[in-house]
C-alpha cells in the first residue's frame, strides 16, 4: 500500500512520478497501465511518463468549450460500447475515439464517453494506441472502486477529521484507518453472505453491541455481552 499524508500543494503534481519510483523500487519494471485522476499531475508529467515507457489512462480536465465541441460531434462518429461491471446501471455508453493535441504533451489519444449516467461527457486521454475502444472503456471505471473505498474511509472512519494537526499523529491516524479497514474486510470475508458488505454494514450488524475488552500483554480479549 502506498500512502503519503504530508504532501504540500506545490508538490501535488509530481506525486505520480514519486509513485512510479516507489513501485519500481519494490517491483522492478512497471509493465501495467497506470490509471489515475486528472488532478494528480500535469500534462508535462504525462510526457515524462510517456518518455519513461509508462502506459497510462487518465481523465482530462473538462472545460465548457470541450463539452460544446463534444456535443457538436456527429452521432455517426460515436460507437456504442459495453462496460461489463456488476451492478453498474449505465453499461452501454457512447464513445468517441480520436487523436488530439495537448499543450505540454503533444498528440495523444482521447476517448469521450457519454450516456454514462452523468450530465456531461467524460474525457479520457491515454498513450495506449493499440488497445481497442471497448477494452479501453473497461479500464478507467475500475478506478471508481478506489474512490468508493476513499468515500467509505471518510464517511465511516472519519478520515477527513483527523485528531491533530501534528504530522506524526496524522500519520498514526492514517495507519490506524488502513488497519481498521483491512480488518473489516477480512471479517466480511469470513461471514457467509456478507463478503461484499462495506465496513459500515459489518459494524451495524456484528460490531455495534456491548462487549467487555481485556488487554493482557500482546493479546486482546473481546467478550460480547448478550
Amino acid at each position: 500500500m502506498y500512502v503519503k499524508t504530508d504532501i504540500l500543494k506545490s508538490e501535488a503534481e509530481d506525486q505520480i512520478l514519486d509513485f512510479i519510483a516507489f513501485l519500481r523500487k519494490i517491483r522492478g519494471n512497471f509493465r501495467h497501465t497506470l490509471v489515475f485522476d486528472s488532478k494528480l499531475t500535469s500534462y508535462d508529467n504525462l510526457a515524462q511518463l510517456d518518455a519513461d515507457g509508462i502506459t497510462f489512462i487518465t481523465l482530462r480536465r473538462r472545460g465548457k468549450n470541450m463539452i460544446q465541441e463534444a456535443n457538436a460531434i456527429p452521432h455517426s462518429e460515436w460507437k456504442r460500447n459495453t462496460i461489463d461491471t456488476p451492478k453498474r446501471k449505465y453499461k452501454n455508453p457512447l464513445v468517441h475515439d480520436s487523436l488530439i493535441e495537448l499543450v505540454g504533451y503533444g498528440k495523444i489519444r482521447q476517448l469521450i464517453m457519454r450516456d454514462n449516467g452523468r450530465e456531461n461527457p467524460a474525457f479520457f486521454v491515454t498513450n495506449d494506441y493499440t488497445t481497442d475502444t471497448a477494452a479501453m472503456v473497461q479500464k478507467y471505471p475500475k478506478r471508481w472502486r478506489i474512490e468508493n473505498s476513499i468515500e467509505e474511509a471518510i464517511s465511516f472512519f472519519n478520515l477527513n477529521a483527523l485528531s491533530s494537526p501534528i504530522l506524526i499523529k496524522i500519520h498514526f491516524d492514517l495507519v490506524l484507518t488502513m488497519i481498521a479497514d483491512t480488518l473489516y474486510y477480512y471479517l466480511a470475508q469470513s461471514l457467509r453472505g456478507f463478503e461484499n458488505c462495506d465496513a459500515k454494514k459489518i459494524f451495524r450488524h456484528f460490531i455495534d453491541m456491548p462487549a467487555k475488552i481485556e488487554v493482557k500483554g500482546k493479546e486482546i480479549y473481546i467478550r460480547v455481552v448478550a
